[in-house]
C-alpha cells in the first residue's frame, strides 16, 4: 500500500480486502510507516480507513510515524507501537511469549498424558493379578459344584438300588 500522500487511505483499504479475501493465512495485520512531517501522515486519520480498521476481523497493530505523532488509526488500532521497530519488537514478544505458552502447554499434555499410561499400567497390573486368583476361586467353585452333583448322583443312585432291590425281594417273595 502507498503509505503516503492522496491515496494512503485507497490502497491501504485495498490492501485490507486483499488479506480479508485470504483471512486464515494470516494471524495480525501490522500497519507501520516511518517518521516524517505531519501532514504526511494525515492519510491515516481518515473516517472510513478508521472504521475499517475497527471492525477488521484480525487484530491490528499500528507502528506509525515518530513517538511524538498520534493518528487516528492510531486510536482504533488492537494494539498501538510508537515506531515500525517497536512494531517489530511487540510481535517478536508476543510470538516469544505464544512459543513459551505452547511449550508450557505440552509439557502440561506431556506430564497429563504420562500420569494417564501410569494409571493405566497399574489398572493392568491390577487385572492381570487378579485373573488368576478369580480362575483359581472360579476352579474352585466349579470343583465344589462338581463333587456335590457326584455326591447327590450315588445318593440317587443308591437310593433308586436300594428301592429296585426292595421290590425284587417283593416279587420274589410272591413268586
Amino acid at each position: 500500500a502507498i503509505m503516503q500522500g492522496g491515496q494512503v487511505e485507497e490502497t491501504v483499504l485495498a490492501a485490507l480486502d486483499k488479506i480479508n479475501s485470504r483471512i486464515d493465512e494470516f494471524d495480525v495485520v501490522v500497519i507501520i510507516r516511518g517518521g516524517g512531517a505531519t501532514s504526511d501522515l494525515s492519510g491515516f486519520d481518515t473516517y472510513l480507513l478508521a472504521a475499517s480498521c475497527a471492525q477488521f476481523a484480525l487484530p491490528i497493530i499500528t507502528g506509525i510515524g515518530h513517538e511524538r505523532d498520534d493518528t487516528l488509526l492510531d486510536m482504533v488500532a488492537h494494539a498501538r507501537v510508537k515506531t515500525p521497530t517497536a512494531a517489530a519488537e511487540f510481535l517478536i514478544n508476543q510470538m516469544n511469549e505464544t512459543a513459551d505458552n505452547l511449550a508450557h502447554l505440552a509439557e502440561q499434555l506431556r506430564a497429563s498424558v504420562s500420569f494417564r499410561i501410569e494409571q493405566e499400567k497399574k489398572h493392568l497390573n491390577f487385572l492381570r493379578n487378579r485373573i488368576p486368583s478369580s480362575a483359581f476361586a472360579y476352579l474352585s467353585d466349579a470343583k465344589l459344584a462338581l463333587l456335590t452333583s457326584k455326591n447327590d448322583l450315588n445318593r440317587a443312585i443308591t437310593s433308586s438300588l436300594s428301592s429296585q432291590k426292595h421290590r425284587l425281594e417283593l416279587l420274589r417273595q410272591r413268586i
